[in-house]
């Protein structure tokens, strides 16, 4: 499967007739994930490469699902009573109290060793307040590639489970070609800030936490969106922001410069809507 440029085709084709023939349908929306509907309830596969990731509403559909995957090919399966990895991040489910919560102390612990941090001081903000990283040009930073590798480091983590340096990591990664001194000194502050918060991650609750919330209103998506104006003194360009939360944690995010220049706020945040609003048709 690793060995030949077209294996992955080839795999995906395979796996694609495999589930089709089970009754799976593809997502038009997103065609890695697979849904099955039966009277016994719904399954969802969640496909990455060789990795899966399948939720069944019933017990007739999990044994169902585990009998018609084992006819075509040997599968590992997980004890989910006990915290396991899917793709790096840890998920640790507590039954009693109805969580489940997406983590990756250890991804942050391992990227913390390859850029030399173990041993930094943590902070609690992963900007400095007050702080302007573009006052100037400054003095370039001489490893470009080594600045890259982190930043992208920073954007799986945000990516995967860490919404909260979302922000800064694209503002980051925008340097990538030709980044400072002040750049890499950033950078290395929200690696500080990750080592002090590396236990924090994504928790979604059966109940809602509070009163005052109905249990519809808690498994029904919601989001916010927006936006800064002409923030970034280097082009005055925006920046938008969302957060679709659901079951009392996000299941949707991001942080991006909007591409083009506002020129009032009210049109700063009319982009941030508009975007915003893509993402929840898309949900």
């Amino acid at each position: 499967m690793y060995g030949l440029p077209e294996a992955a085709r080839v795999w995906r084709e395979d796996l694609e007739n495999k589930l089709k023939a089970l009754g799976f349908t593809p997502l038009g929306s997103y065609t890695g994930v697979f849904l099955h509907r039966s009277r016994a309830g719904i399954t969802a596969i969640d496909t990455h490469v060789d990795n899966g990731t399948g939720i069944c509403s019933s017990e007739e559909e999990e044994l169902r699902l585990k009998a018609g995957i084992q006819k075509f090919y040997k599968i590992k399966e997980k004890d989910t009573s006990k915290p396991f990895k899917v793709l790096g991040i840890l998920v640790t489910k507590d039954t009693h109290h109805g969580t489940l919560k997406l983590s990756q102390a250890e991804y942050i612990d391992s990227i913390l060793q390859k850029f030399n941090m173990a041993d930094c001081n943590p902070v609690i903000t992963p900007v400095d307040k007050g702080s302007h990283l573009h006052n100037g040009d400054g003095e370039s930073y001489e490893d470009e590639k080594r600045y890259q590798a982190l930043t992208g480091s920073l954007t799986y983590a945000t990516m995967s489970t860490r919404p909260d340096i979302g922000y800064i990591t694209q503002y980051l990664s925008q340097s990538n070609k030709g980044p400072t001194q002040q750049d890499w000194n950033a950078a290395k502050r929200v690696l500080r800030y990750l080592k002090a918060t590396k236990d924090m991650g994504i928790v979604y609750r059966r109940s809602p936490e509070t009163g005052g919330v109905s249990q519809e209103d808690h498994v029904t998506p919601w989001g916010y969106c927006d936006t800064n104006y002409t923030e970034d003194s280097r082009d005055r360009k925006s920046t938008s922001g969302f957060a679709f939360m659901l079951a009392g944690g996000p299941v949707a995010w991001k942080s991006k410069k909007q591409a083009s220049v506002a020129l009032s706020t009210t049109e700063a945040e009319y982009y941030a809507l508009g975007i915003a609003c893509q993402e929840a048709v898309w949900i």
